[in-house]
């Protein structure tokens, strides 16, 4: 963290250049709140060029929930300063009810630059043969290491753990194959599939409220073009990674974003597919195996721990998510 003199000799110039007279700069996790003449601001700094595209895209194509973003010269939201980019936005506060509009708030987003494009034969079945060979690749690795575990006389606590997980394991991986099976019999037909210009860390802490009432997304550094649905999986995968619990809200919130946008049978099947996926557990593994840090035993079981508690989390919500397609008349 920056010291009150460093702070204010790093960013200073910078703010100059919006004709601001800097009283104080304070640190707010990755942004700074800085206090002015013409009232709060929060200033970004940029890490690389693949974030400074994504503000400058988020920018030009006006999307509706994108904050305002001040411009230091005619057109440029962006301002460089010692081999760095930055941008200055108005300080926004969180809103009261933060999960009220969120998921129609994102699928606005998405459908302001959404567009078709045609996929060919040959593209579908790459994609599809990729994901495939990665699957069985993880599925031999965690069988092969279950077989070495069951003929240890003495299994560590980490393995044990793991064999009482691993027929569920097998489950999640086994659905993850048939939800791409559904997408790639669809798709073959359809050939054809939707990108949008996504947020690409959609979160309820990146989600605010100006004084007028206007909701917006924040921290678009990673912002990227990708099917809409990418980022319902960014989301889901990282709000359903805690301790076991049945999110109910889940199937409220999938409704409030298919008011605004509905998934196509193959968005949903490749959704379901990304996010039954356990990757995360096989890396667990495959790190517990080959490259063990200086974790101790009792913390990388409390991460397979969490990683299983995950699997089982997302296991609940798109079994709800079913259950409630299946009602719909």
């Amino acid at each position: 963290m920056c010291s009150l003199k460093q702070s204010w000799q790093r960013y200073v110039p910078v703010l100059r250049t919006y004709h601001l007279h800097v009283d104080y700069i304070e640190e707010n996790g990755k942004v700074k709140k800085v206090y002015t003449n013409k009232g709060t601001f929060a200033l970004k700094e940029l890490h690389s060029f693949e974030q400074w595209q994504a503000i400058e895209q988020a920018y030009r194509l006006r999307l509706p929930m994108v904050p305002p973003i001040y411009e230091a010269m005619p057109n440029q939201p962006l301002v460089r300063f010692r081999e760095q980019f930055y941008y200055l936005m108005p300080w926004l506060k969180k809103p009261k009810e933060t999960n009220a509009h969120f998921f129609r708030d994102l699928a606005t987003w998405h459908k302001h630059s959404i567009k078709e494009r045609t996929v060919t034969a040959e593209e579908i079945q790459r994609y599809y043969d990729e994901r495939k060979n990665e699957s069985n690749k993880e599925k031999q690795f965690l069988n092969d290491y279950m077989e070495k575990c069951e003929q240890q006389w003495y299994m560590s606590p980490f393995q044990l753990q793991f064999c009482t997980y691993f027929h569920e394991v097998m489950r999640a991986y086994l659905f993850s194959e048939q939800m791409l099976e559904r997408w790639h019999e669809v798709l073959t037909e359809k050939k054809k599939i939707r990108v949008a210009f996504i947020h690409g860390n959609p979160s309820f802490d990146h989600y605010v409220e100006g004084q007028n009432g206007a909701r917006y997304f924040i921290s678009m550094e990673h912002a990227k073009w990708a099917a809409p649905f990418h980022d319902l999986f960014l989301f889901f995968h990282s709000y359903l990674r805690t301790y076991p619990f049945m999110c109910d809200d889940g199937v409220r919130w999938m409704n409030d974003y298919e008011q605004e946008l509905p998934l196509s049978e193959d968005e949903q099947a490749l959704f379901y597919s990304y996010l039954a996926y356990p990757h995360m557990l096989y890396r667990l593994v495959y790190e517990y195996e080959h490259h063990r840090s200086h974790h101790t035993e009792r913390q990388y079981v409390a991460r397979l721990q969490k990683a299983y508690w995950q699997i089982k989390n997302i296991e609940y919500v798109i079994s709800k998510w079913m259950e409630a397609k299946q009602k719909q008349p």
